[in-house]
């Protein structure tokens, strides 16, 4: 994987502790991994994903806020 990729979200949904699940235009999917409130992701939007430290990943939204996150497809 690149150090980051940017696409649009094409879903998001939420999972059954409250933590979004957000599927982008390419296919890939990407959940976070502790629930955060503040984060704001709708279909639509575009979001940017990076590589971040001891290999976990970061989204980052729109509006600049980021959350760790972990891809399941």
């Amino acid at each position: 994987m690149p150090e980051s990729i940017t696409g649009k979200v094409a879903a998001v949904a939420r999972r059954p502790a409250g933590e979004l699940t957000v599927t982008l235009e390419n296919g890939q999917v990407w959940t976070q991994l502790t629930v955060d409130q503040r984060v704001r992701v709708a279909a639509g939007d575009t979001v940017t994903i990076r590589k971040a430290a001891l290999g976990s990943h970061m989204l980052v939204t729109a509006n600049r806020y980021g959350t760790r996150v972990r891809r399941v497809k």
